[in-house]
């Protein structure tokens, strides 16, 4: 027999520490998707390559973020979340980063 959870006080959420905490998450994709752009346009991987290394260090980068909220799930709206948001938060941003790394290294230099 199913139980109703008891509601507590701390499961509130505040909306604008919420919008604050995403918007860190966001900020720290977006940097290392720089980071690893530019190691995949110098490494000069091209294509699925490239595309995998994103995947990698996207799940990384949100495994990271889990572990280092002490893999508490309270700290997340939705902890799948925080992994699926991983794989398209910062896309645009590595693409451009590795295109144009990939290209200053292996094209023009």
């Amino acid at each position: 027999m199913a139980t109703k959870k008891q509601w507590r006080a701390e499961d509130q959420w505040a909306p604008d520490r919420v919008q604050i905490n995403n918007a860190s998450i966001d900020y720290c994709r977006n940097f290392l998707s720089i980071v690893y752009g530019i190691a995949a346009g110098v490494l000069g991987l091209t294509g699925l390559w490239g595309f995998a290394l994103h995947i990698v260090c996207s799940i990384l980068i949100s495994a990271g973020l889990y572990l280092k909220a002490g893999m508490d799930p309270s700290y997340f709206m939705s902890v799948t979340g925080l992994f699926v948001s991983g794989l398209t938060g910062g896309m645009g941003t590595y693409i451009l980063v590795w295109t144009m790394a990939y290209d200053v290294v292996h094209v023009y230099g």
